[in-house]
């Protein structure tokens, strides 16, 4: 299948890969999911935060809800391109802290949950949560699986998912024999309580991890949720996608111990146009 790609024409600048006046396709299957952590138990993020803030899991799960409701869930249903799946890691044991995703899960048959299990009074790694997740909805004809990393506070411009698509099948019609590789988007949004920011953050939490299928059973350490983002550049091939405007919305509030403002100020006027693309509404 080849093709020109109207989306990298529209959302990626022209680089040393990308060439708008040269068709590219294949013949692979691929199959692209996104993972999410969202509520698991006693994963490192969740023992740093409760050393800092004391207060009870419920407190916490209310707070959450709120920001997946506002900014990650519209992001991700106003996509352009659905994935194939979106996968929620969630604790069997907290989905009372939750009732609204059992809703969401029964009306979208491309949202799932990908639930912890306990073993004894052990709860299992997140990582095979996910993975086994990712398995069970990835079909064995599957010649690669794509899975884009997304927080639970965060979002993805409505075009985020199609990019990543397009431009991960130019780098397969460009390049043979590759089994795992990396792509990330480093033109960025923070959005605080009261002001939006634009940044370029190269080794930013918004990354996408193919591997073929292969390689993805066979790793202990399997999708986009395994690497450590700050240190990817250092151990892994990265494709660094420059595209012409934002394509990702990092939430920086109280419950996030990590993020900080690292922003260009933007004209007020500018924040209406910039966050329709996202879906997020602000009433500022």
């Amino acid at each position: 299948m080849v093709k020109m790609s109207d989306t990298l024409l529209n959302y990626v600048l022209h680089d040393k890969l990308y060439d708008p006046s040269i068709s590219f396709g294949h013949d692979l299957k691929l199959h692209h999911l996104v993972v999410t952590r969202f509520a698991f138990i006693r994963s490192d993020f969740e023992k740093r935060r409760n050393e800092v803030y004391d207060q009870e899991f419920g407190d916490w799960a209310k707070s959450r809800s709120k920001l997946f409701r506002d900014i990650c869930l519209p992001s991700m249903l106003g996509q352009s391109q659905k994935p194939d799946a979106w996968l929620l890691g969630l604790a069997r044991e907290r989905r009372q802290y939750f009732p609204e995703l059992k809703a969401l899960f029964d009306g979208n048959g491309w949202i799932a949950p990908a639930w912890q299990e306990m073993v004894g009074d052990v709860p299992e790694q997140e990582l095979n949560a996910l993975k086994r997740a990712v398995l069970d909805n990835v079909p064995n004809e599957a010649d690669y699986v794509i899975t884009t990393r997304l927080d639970n506070d965060d979002a993805l411009h409505r075009s985020f998912l199609a990019v990543v698509k397009d431009y991960v099948s130019l780098i397969l019609s460009s390049e043979q024999g590759l089994t795992d590789f990396w792509l990330t988007m480093p033109y960025g949004l923070q959005l605080g309580s009261d002001k939006l920011g634009v940044c370029c953050y190269t080794n930013n939490p918004f990354t996408t991890r193919v591997q073929t299928r292969e390689n993805f059973l066979s790793s202990a350490y399997s999708t986009a949720l395994a690497g450590d983002h700050t240190k990817l550049f250092k151990n892994d091939r990265v494709f660094s996608v420059n595209t012409r405007i934002p394509m990702w919305l990092q939430g920086v509030h109280g419950d996030n111990l990590y993020n900080r403002m690292l922003l260009t100020a933007i004209a007020v006027e500018d924040h209406k146009r910039l966050l329709s693309g996202f879906s997020v509404k602000v009433d500022w």
